[in-house]
């Protein structure tokens, strides 16, 4: 008897190992936080496109810190960012183009931003993670910095 105890207790340590592994797993880390760096050749615009852009997104509890680094088609640099909770209206900080931005889950890789200024949406951008995690690729539409209608493709290689 002694010895069928002894396998039922390893038995059920087993299987409270792969039951934690499996709960480790689906608490996987947001496949959008790391840092992005635009792969130029790739992406496209009805406007120029940018000279250079690095994003990186960081968690902050259940919130996602966005901080852009970018050189403009025209040279001009900026340096912008935000703090976003799903679902919720957040100021944007460093751009005159946007004042604020609400961010929304879309499945577990994806996201779609709106940006507005004074109210009014200038720009929306939908963000796919590949699932290798490697790339990033966003589609924007809205207007551009000269309040001109734009749309764009850009891709992100994981850096």
């Amino acid at each position: 008897m002694f010895g069928r105890a002894r396998m039922s207790v390893l038995a059920l340590a087993g299987w409270i190992v792969v039951a934690s592994m499996v709960v480790v797993g689906a608490q996987a880390k947001n496949p959008h936080v790391g840092t992005w760096k635009l792969n130029v050749a790739k992406s496209t615009s009805s406007g120029p496109v940018a000279k250079s852009r690095l994003v990186t997104i960081s968690e902050a509890g259940k919130a996602l810190m966005i901080k852009v680094d970018e050189v403009a088609g025209d040279g001009s640099a900026s340096n912008w960012s935000f703090t976003t909770e799903d679902g919720k209206e957040v100021p944007v900080t460093g751009t005159p183009r946007m004042d604020t931005a609400v961010s929304t889950l879309k499945g577990s890789s994806a996201r779609h931003t709106v940006y507005k200024k004074g109210g009014k949406t200038v720009l929306e951008v939908d963000s796919v993670v590949s699932a290798d995690g490697k790339t990033m690729t966003t589609t924007a539409k809205g207007l551009d910095a000269a309040g001109k209608p734009m749309t764009s493709k850009s891709v992100y290689e994981k850096q």
